[in-house]
């Protein structure tokens, strides 16, 4: 183009210029190493997420037979409040130490189960959050069974502990699934894909709470079922650690 010549105006302004948000980091420079009582606030957002995900996944037991009517309602998209424990769980996420947060997008990003495996346990602080929080879940579990194993005392602490571990299962891919869905409801396979998972999670329960009672080690999903309830052959406290 001639230094004198000029591009007839369109109409439309040159698109402004991309900036990624700084991080606090410079490329390649890995996220600085929380001290203890950030660890310690990690640790304690996670267990906060995990308490959130216990109403999420008793919502998500009633979405499956009204294909996630119940959960939208509760939702309330377009109303000032509403339960959105998707929302919750970010903006706890938010707070969460950066070299967490890079942590548990490498993890996210992890092609295939062995490599998301190499991920975790070269971050003991990625595991170490994911336990604490699973542990509410674990717990509504364990309330749940104690239920059932008070129902019908005759099924025993194993399976009553498989079956409350895979209703929370079920609970929560059923509400993942719908606040994934454009309309916020789920198909009757969506329905049946979350019911499956949670009969899946509980049979895998049922056969490891048979195979640590044959080790003698204390399953934790059976030990809360249990709880003050004297059964023959419960394994005794020291199995815990084990």
């Amino acid at each position: 183009m001639a230094k004198d010549e000029y591009v007839p105006f369109t109409g439309k302004l040159d698109a402004a210029p991309q900036f990624e948000p700084f991080d606090g980091t410079l490329d390649g420079e890995k996220p600085k190493e929380p001290g203890l009582l950030r660890k310690a606030g990690d640790l304690g957002l996670s267990v906060a997420k995990g308490i959130v995900a216990v109403p999420e996944a008793a919502v998500g037991l009633a979405d499956i037979p009204t294909g996630g009517r119940v959960g939208k309602f509760l939702e309330n998209e377009d109303g000032a409040f509403g339960f959105r424990p998707k929302q919750a769980k970010d903006y706890l996420s938010s707070f969460q130490s950066d070299d967490l947060q890079a942590k548990q997008k490498q993890f996210q990003d992890a092609d295939g189960v062995l490599d998301k495996a190499g991920v975790a346990l070269s971050n003991p602080s990625l595991l170490a959050n994911a336990v604490a929080e699973s542990v509410p879940s674990i717990g509504a579990g364990g309330v749940a069974a104690r239920g059932l194993l008070a129902a019908a005392p005759r099924i025993g602490a194993v399976a009553a502990s498989a079956l409350g571990e895979g209703a929370v299962s079920a609970g929560s891919a059923a509400s993942n699934v719908r606040q994934e869905t454009e309309d916020g409801l789920l198909t009757a396979k969506q329905s049946g894909l979350a019911a499956a998972t949670g009969a899946a999670t509980a049979l895998f329960g049922f056969a490891g709470g048979k195979l640590s009672q044959r080790l003698g080690v204390g399953d934790v999903d059976t030990l809360l079922t249990q709880g003050a309830i004297k059964t023959a052959g419960a394994p005794p406290a020291k199995s815990i650690p084990r």
